[in-house]
């Protein structure tokens, strides 16, 4: 395992240097689209049972999955209260999935409908990201001894003044799970990837703040912002909150 400490040589060029070389991906444009077909087969599945499930249980009074389709639904029909599609810093009524419709499922609010509907978005946004790659993939950058055609995907790194990188061009991190499937490398090339949560919180962590006594706190969060909610509590001498940490 890789260990970061305030010994470590960070040479920061050099990093700069290296994650910026390649400069694209190898994608296999078959594996991609067969991926993505699979994907769009789930979300017209889960279309048609989110809106055949509104049209039953409001006997057919609500029948649009429209914005303002599905608020009338939740609200007419499901009685959820209006005050629930208000949020702090949102101008007039949200449907966020995360700060809106999970709340309302894990309250027990509409959960068959929520249950499909909050899927069929997620799967239109992953669609939305395939169909756009698939159109971006125009000319084969090599053809393998099998006949694969792979393409490059493209992309490009800059550096933020806080020393965060970001990809551009495609932002290759927040391509969907289901369609990385089709990352893929010249023949006789292995593809080496990996993720850790949470990394740069960690490496700051490490280097510039980690001793004994708050790497026994640390240590024991799974989340390491969590770790430094209650290493702050511990230095300050307050109780830690963990419910009001995690609202």
């Amino acid at each position: 395992m890789l260990k970061f400490s305030k010994n470590t040589d960070l040479r920061i060029e050099l990093y700069e240097q290296r994650i910026s070389r390649n400069g694209f991906i190898l994608i296999d444009k078959e594996k991609m689209r067969a991926n993505y077909n699979y994907l769009l087969a789930r979300r017209e599945t889960l279309r048609y049972l989110a809106k055949r499930t509104m049209e039953v249980n409001s006997a057919f009074r609500a029948t649009e999955l429209s914005r303002q389709g599905v608020l009338y639904y939740l609200k007419e029909i499901e009685e959820v209260d209006p005050s629930r599609f208000r949020k702090r810093g949102v101008q007039g009524e949200s449907l966020d999935a995360a700060k809106v419709l999970k709340p309302l499922y894990d309250k027990g609010y509409a959960r068959e409908f929520l249950g499909y509907y909050i899927e069929f978005n997620s799967l239109s946004s992953k669609c939305n990201r395939g169909e756009n790659i698939l159109n971006y993939l125009q000319r084969p950058h090599v053809v393998t001894s099998n006949g694969r055609e792979l393409f490059k995907l493209t992309f490009s790194v800059s550096a933020e003044e806080n020393r965060r990188y970001y990809y551009r061009d495609t932002d290759i991190i927040s391509i969907p799970l289901e369609l990385t499937g089709s990352f893929t490398v010249e023949e006789d090339e292995v593809l080496a990837w990996g993720d850790m949560g949470q990394a740069d919180f960690r490496m700051a962590y490490n280097v510039f703040i980690r001793d004994d006594r708050n790497a026994a706190i640390m240590d024991s969060c799974e989340d390491k912002y969590e770790g430094m909610a209650r290493i702050l509590a511990d230095h300050f001498g307050e109780p830690f909150d963990v419910q009001n940490f995690k609202r």
